[in-house]
């Protein structure tokens, strides 16, 4: 009897536990887990050094960001292409070892749509105003996906749609379901995750039909004008500082009654700004650069007090140059 209640105890410890951003995994054997669950591109990098980092700092899940296939030298945001995605995934799995989640963010904003997106490729040509855009990252999200399962690699198990400022759907929060409905019967793979971004307030995304949701902690200045909070302004490091943010981090997310769900991964800045401070509380200014330790003591004491799963890096590729 004993030997089998250590039998089972061993396979409860093994078994993988699935939600939105961690998915349990067994961690690369040669990289310790990270604090940080999840590493998210806001530019396109696809060298070895950012697979080498990726590794490094062994995110639960790392988030690609993929501009389309008209993407050119026109558009400093450029690609990567399926021939780049391809050595950089076999890099990144095959020669450093990574185990995490593959996510895609397609660029949807409209400033690229005409460029990169529409018609380019082997991509429909849906003009912007009509109803059916999304068909066009859908589209190259199983492109891209039939490529790496052709050449033997691991594909992207997620696809990150942000609606506001795109041609695919109003912002407006009763619009979500019905365009993420729309976009899962297209995918028609129940294996893939749908996951979305807006900010902290309540009702955002509870009903969207999501299965991962990104909430933006930054750009909560505005908060100060309406709480008595602290956010806005230059964010330098201090153990007083890290009470500070977390305190009214929180209290800003409990006057919308946030819900903090294992759907829920809370995302902050390392972005840089042509106006300071302008998406406060940003942790990637120069002059006000928190280092790993300095944000590991933050996003530790957040973890504690929000009582949340999982948390994120926006703009990876400075910790990446910096930490």
């Amino acid at each position: 009897m004993k030997k089998t209640i250590l039998i089972i105890s061993l396979l409860c410890a093994i078994v993988s536990v699935t939600n939105c951003t961690t998915n349990k995994k067994q961690n690369n054997q040669h990289t310790p887990p990270n604090p940080v669950n999840v590493m998210w591109q806001d530019i396109s990098n696809w060298d070895s050094t950012t697979a080498s980092k990726v590794v490094q700092y062994n995110p639960d899940k790392f988030i690609i960001n993929v501009d389309g296939p008209g993407s050119d030298s026109v558009n400093p945001n450029t690609g990567p292409h399926i021939k780049n995605i391809i050595p950089f995934i076999d890099t990144l799995v095959n020669v450093l070892g990574y185990k995490g989640i593959l996510a895609m963010h397609p660029d949807c904003s409209k400033g690229d749509y005409g460029h990169d997106w529409m018609g380019k490729g082997n991509l429909p040509n849906i003009d912007s105003l009509g109803t059916e855009v999304y068909k066009v990252y859908v589209n190259y999200f199983k492109e891209i996906n039939d490529s790496l399962t052709n050449a033997g690699l691991p594909t992207f198990t997620e696809l990150l749609l942000e609606t506001e400022s795109s041609y695919m759907c109003s912002s407006k929060s009763q619009f979500q379901k019905i365009f993420f409905d729309s976009v899962r019967s297209y995918i028609n793979d129940t294996t893939i995750k749908l996951s979305a971004t807006s900010d902290w307030e309540a009702d955002k995304y509870v009903d969207w039909g999501v299965d991962c949701y990104y909430v933006q902690m930054y750009d909560m200045g505005w908060e100060d004008s309406k709480l008595p909070t602290h956010l806005s302004g230059p964010n330098k490091y201090s153990p007083a500082r890290v009470i500070t943010l977390v305190i009214d981090m929180t209290e800003a997310m409990d006057s919308f009654n946030f819900p903090v769900t294992d759907k829920v991964c809370f995302t902050f800045t390392y972005a840089k700004s042509t106006k300071p401070h302008a998406d406060a509380p940003m942790f990637g200014e120069d002059s006000l650069y928190w280092t790993e330790p300095q944000f590991n003591e933050f996003i530790e004491s957040f973890r504690k007090k929000t009582n949340c799963s999982s948390v994120g890096i926006w703009r990876c590729s400075s910790p990446f140059e910096k930490w």
